[in-house]
């Protein structure tokens, strides 16, 4: 498999930025490769229905613009009643950072996560209520008009992102300093977009100081480029160590050194990666990176270890670079490993050893809730055995069965994929840009 292929926009970031925006008084606009993905409409969504104006169109350049008319950061916006954001944690944690402490009453039906997460400091200071109803959590979010909420400190393991922004969100709006220490650091997204807000906010390691500011209107609308997912990076490390003598090249990623460093990772499973930067988009690094396939090589008695932060911040990352440590060679061990449960079935992490399992990889799972260690067995050059998977609707398992199959000298089936284009959009138009076999039928 050798060429060039797009990426598409880093749904993470672009997240970060519809927040902000939300946030400034006026008209920002946010340039992307092309239409925003599911998390992020299911963003706009719930804002317009907050009363928060957004229009999607077509660019002249082949791409989209996005613009968000912000409505600063205390004013009431619409109560539209219950807003279900269950299966999207990233965004539930958002709108409770652009809810909470705002003046008005506004209800969220959330995933249980969300809600054990975001609870044990909204709760004491007064800005939330919480009970359980039916397989979520109804959030309800109330506060009186004219009031600032107190600052507080938040202590985070640095597993989800989401937890981090929505506490520096509401920390825009609190009467005095919000402090945040992660264990680890997560992804600073964030943090970048209002230091370039000219927020008052100071980050020391994983310790962040957030002074609100005063001017309710002290954010200033502003203009994003696009910038390229590192998510794209793992699914076509998978691709490259599929196929012997690979070389795929994808430019103006994000190389954000807090989020996924999928290079590294890739390195470290046996396969070739090079970074080359390329610049800055408003405050996020990009560049280009090649990758490379480097099949049957190594010690088959060798053991590696993908944990630490490198790990905790690949994210779901991680689970196409399962096909790329199947195709090494030597013991892959992934400690703490967590499905993140976005979009699809919570029970990521076992479905994906099954379907592993039956394309003939040698996967071991430790039993128990919660993070996981998850062990493969590299086996080189190695055929897997063809497929027949049905994925539920969850993009990550379909991405993950079309890595495995693409191993095998057989043809396999893989059902309801239509939500490929969630996890990674146009996946089979660049698999066969890059001279996979892959035949679409309709169901």
């Amino acid at each position: 498999m050798i060429g060039r292929v797009p990426v598409f926009d880093d749904q993470a970031i672009l997240s970060v930025r519809i927040a902000l925006s939300a946030l400034c008084r006026g008209r920002s606009r946010i340039d992307l490769a092309q239409m925003p993905g599911t998390a992020a409409e299911v963003l706009l969504r719930a804002l317009r229905l907050l009363g928060v104006e957004s229009e999607t169109r077509r660019s002249e350049s082949g791409g989209c613009e996005l613009d968000v008319v912000g409505r600063g950061l205390l004013s009431p916006l619409a109560e539209p009643g219950v807003l279900d954001v269950r299966g999207v944690s990233d965004v539930a944690g958002l709108l409770v950072g652009l809810l909470a402490g705002r003046s008005g009453s506004y209800e969220l039906l959330v995933d249980q996560r969300v809600a054990e997460a975001v609870g044990p400091f909204l709760v004491p200071l007064g800005a939330l209520t919480c009970e359980e109803q039916g397989d979520g959590s109804l959030l309800r979010l109330r506060w009186p008009d004219g009031a600032r909420l107190s600052g507080f400190e938040l202590e985070a393991s640095g597993h989800f992102p989401w937890l981090k922004q929505a506490a520096l969100l509401i920390g825009l709006r609190a009467e005095s300093e919000t402090t945040v220490l992660e264990s680890a650091t997560s992804a600073d997204h964030l943090e970048r977009a209002l230091a370039r807000a000219r927020a008052p906010i100071k980050c020391a390691g994983s310790l962040i100081t957030l002074h609100p500011p005063r001017d309710a209107d002290a954010l200033s609308p502003d203009r994003y480029g696009p910038i390229g997912s590192a998510l794209s990076v793992a699914h076509m490390a998978a691709a490259a160590l599929s196929v012997p003598e690979s070389r795929i090249e994808l430019r103006d990623v994000s190389i954000n050194p807090s989020g996924p460093d999928v290079a590294g990772l890739v390195r470290l499973l046996g396969g070739g990666a090079s970074v080359r930067p390329s610049g800055d988009v408003q405050g996020e690094p990009v560049g280009d990176v090649t990758l490379s396939g480097r099949l049957g090589h190594g010690d088959p008695g060798r053991i590696f270890v993908v944990s630490g932060e490198s790990a905790m911040r690949a994210g779901d990352a991680l689970f196409p670079l399962l096909v790329a440590a199947a195709r090494g060679v030597g013991r892959f061990a992934f400690p703490e490993l967590v499905g993140h449960a976005r979009g699809g079935d919570p029970r990521i992490v076992e479905r994906s050893v099954g379907v592993m399992r039956q394309a003939g990889a040698t996967v071991e799972l430790e039993p128990g809730q919660g993070a996981r260690t998850l062990t493969v067995v590299g086996q080189g050059d190695r055929a897997f055995r063809a497929l027949r998977l049905t994925t539920g609707g969850d993009g990550r398992l379909a991405a993950l069965g079309t890595l495995m199959a693409m191993g095998s000298e057989e043809p396999s089936l893989i059902d309801d994929v239509d939500c490929l284009r969630d996890e990674f959009p146009r996946f089979v138009g660049t698999l066969r840009a890059l001279g996979a076999r892959l035949e679409m039928q309709a169901a």
